[in-house]
């Protein structure tokens, strides 16, 4: 049997972005049955990969395929801090279909807008 030869850099950062995608695609669709209208971010490198409005509100939304790390959470309330809508982390729960969400606005956690978990 032939030794399996690792990975590249270039490989997993594509793997990478075709599950951060697949994980954008399926937030995008339960927001949107909930009423919210969806977009995606320009560029998506940013603090945002969707943005959802609804009435008179709107939602920046940070989409994880993995727990968020510090980091990811330092951003997030920064960001809530600077702009001032609704900000989300919504994040896969690693070995699960189970997804999670924590929402902030203006740097204080507020109520989550479509439900504290949902499944794939």
């Amino acid at each position: 049997m032939a030794k399996r030869l690792p990975r590249t850099r270039a490989a997993i950062g594509r793997q990478n972005k075709r599950r951060g995608n697949e994980g954008e695609r399926h937030v995008r669709a339960v927001l949107e049955t909930q009423g919210y209208m969806v977009t995606k971010a320009g560029g998506s490198l940013g603090a945002a990969d969707l943005i959802a409005g609804k009435l008179n509100q709107t939602h920046a939304i940070q989409v994880k395929t993995n727990k968020p790390t510090r980091k990811d959470w330092n951003n997030l309330v920064d960001a809530s801090l600077k702009w001032l809508v609704v900000w989300s982390m919504v994040w896969k729960t690693p070995g699960s279909k189970t997804w999670s969400i924590s929402t902030f606005f203006y740097g204080i956690s507020y109520r989550p807008i479509a439900g504290k978990i949902f499944e794939i």
